[in-house]
């Protein structure tokens, strides 16, 4: 078996199958380390049961504790992640895609599945103020349960590959307490229009 079909096992075996629906959508979370994307993400598969495609869990199943982060094992990583997500949306589950998703060559393969596979896409940019990701941060990084090894030296390194995101999309401001309701009435109203 070569690295890339054992690399694809290990990823199925963590993102199983859901119930299927006729008309499948993806989401795709587009945020920089600590603004709450996860939190939308895990709160959006709940209600709306979609496979929950998270990169930092997936990185510590796939890599485990030694992960560098660097170009090679992204490659590896996302490779994986993207064929699953495009497996499972042939197959008819709801996927959202929950990794930083920064610059536009990244975001463009989701593009890509959504476009192959002829299926809705919802994308959500989501930010927060400086003082609130510090916060965050410094909490994160006591919680035993947090997959993510970003802080905040990461953080300000990652915050320089922001790049525009060309595609429609919302805006969400994470402070806001109805920041996931604002994120479920986007999909609602979309699922609505395309007769979901």
């Amino acid at each position: 078996m070569c690295s890339f079909d054992r690399d694809l096992q290990i990823i199925r075996y963590h993102t199983p199958s859901l119930d299927r629906v006729a008309k499948p959508f993806i989401v795709m979370m587009s945020a920089l380390p600590a603004v709450g994307k996860t939190y939308i993400a895990k709160r959006l598969c709940a209600e709306f049961n979609c496979v929950h495609l998270e990169s930092d869990f997936l990185r510590n199943k796939l890599i485990g504790t030694t992960a560098n982060h660097g170009y090679t094992e992204d490659t590896r990583l996302f490779k994986a992640i993207l064929a699953r997500g495009e497996e499972l949306v042939q197959e008819g589950n709801c996927v959202v895609f929950d990794s930083t998703n920064l610059r536009e060559h990244h975001r463009q393969r989701i593009y890509d599945i959504a476009g192959r596979t002829n299926t809705m896409l919802f994308i959500f940019k989501v930010v927060c103020d400086l003082e609130e990701i510090q916060k965050r941060l410094k909490k994160r990084q006591l919680d035993p349960q947090n997959n993510s090894q970003a802080d905040y030296e990461v953080y300000l390194e990652l915050s320089l590959w922001v790049e525009p995101i060309k595609h429609k999309h919302t805006l969400l401001n994470s402070t806001d307490e109805n920041v996931y309701e604002m994120a479920a009435s986007v999909i609602r109203k979309g699922l609505q229009e395309y007769g979901n």
